[in-house]
């Protein structure tokens, strides 16, 4: 992976030894095999999905399943509504699979209000969905460890709507289920470039509501272009798709691109989706960090992501997606959802 450019998947790793590389300005050298070189960062990824009641995190060792409390329950109240029974019986479904015995449920609010309210009542919701896991959940022997933490503990800005949004929430945490078995998936086939050397086009859509920032500066004559779904055989799926600006409106290809709620850091792709279902897969991000797998345009210059009449702007973002996902529509903000593309 580069910075500035797609992934290249299922790149083969060779075994013949390295030639030494140039380390200053001078054209200095080094021996890769006898310098030592820093210690490696390495930061586990989390695959976010989501639905209308409820975002899946997957750090790939445990299931963070954050609940939003104005579905389950009603403005400051901690009585379950209707609409919470069929999304706490998915959560107990996977509680059954998963083979832990700890369950932790946590309840949070937004920073309206004051301790005074926001501290019991997370506590009370909290208290609520333990109460229905215990009914709905068939396994025995789970303990499950119960706290409200008020507006202590934002995953989230505050900062705007969608922020306090994600913020009100009860998360509930458990060691993944083992996935079933599945044989490997084949190498990603390359897609063939197209014979003036252009990128694919899988499909396309027209400008659709402009993002929130940029309500009243969105171009109305532009056009997004997939040009790859690709999943790699550990099932990791790259995403590229091309933005083109046919409008004298300047398009913003940097500010339209990010999630504003705070989930992710800013200045990358992480508002891109790919849409199966009822299902939204969000882009992979580091779990320390909250970087998005994608390009990060914090750096790029203006000019670059200013997208000018009759320019083209190509952006990227990984995905992670289950094998049993072969179609799904892809949304990039300020454009019409791009329907039925192949994941290949």
């Amino acid at each position: 992976m580069f910075p500035s450019a797609p992934p290249f998947l299922d790149v083969q790793l060779g075994s013949a030894p390295p030639d030494h590389v140039v380390v200053d300005e001078n054209g200095g050298k080094a021996d890769p095999n006898t310098v030592k070189g820093g210690e490696p960062q390495v930061f586990p990824l989390t695959v976010q999905v989501d639905d209308e009641t409820k975002a899946q995190d997957d750090d790939g060792n445990d299931l963070r399943v954050r609940l939003s409390t104005d579905v389950l329950f009603a403005l400051n109240k901690a009585d379950l509504t209707a609409k919470a029974e069929a999304a706490l019986k998915d959560v107990a479904a996977k509680i059954d699979q998963s083979a832990g015995t700890t369950v932790k449920i946590d309840g949070h609010t937004d920073n309206s209000g004051n301790d005074a309210i926001n501290d019991p009542l997370s506590e009370r919701r909290a208290q609520a969905v333990k109460a229905a896991l215990e009914r709905l959940v068939t396994r025995e022997g789970i303990n499950y460890q119960v706290q409200g933490h008020g507006s202590k503990d934002p995953i989230a800005t505050n900062e705007n709507e969608e922020g306090r949004r994600v913020n009100r929430r009860v998360t509930v945490l458990f060691p993944k289920p083992e996935p079933p078995s599945a044989p490997p998936a084949p190498p990603a086939a390359a897609p063939t470039p197209a014979a003036d050397g252009k990128l694919p086009v899988l499909g396309t859509a027209p400008s659709g509501d402009p993002p929130d920032v940029l309500k009243g500066e969105w171009p109305a004559q532009a056009e997004v272009r997939i040009n790859e779904v690709r999943r790699d055989r550990n099932g990791f799926v790259s995403l590229v798709w091309t933005l083109r600006n046919n409008d004298d409106q300047p398009l913003n290809a940097w500010t339209s691109s990010h999630d504003y709620s705070g989930v992710y850091a800013e200045a990358s792709t992480s508002q891109a989706a790919i849409v199966s279902g009822s299902l939204r897969y969000r882009a992979v991000r580091d779990s320390v960090n909250k970087v998005t797998l994608g390009p990060y345009l914090l750096v790029t210059p203006m000019d670059d992501y200013m997208v000018e009449k009759g320019e083209e702007y190509t952006l990227w973002a990984m995905f992670k997606l289950p094998p049993e996902v072969k179609t799904a529509n892809v949304h990039i903000p300020g454009f019409q959802p791009v329907q039925n593309i192949k994941v290949g």
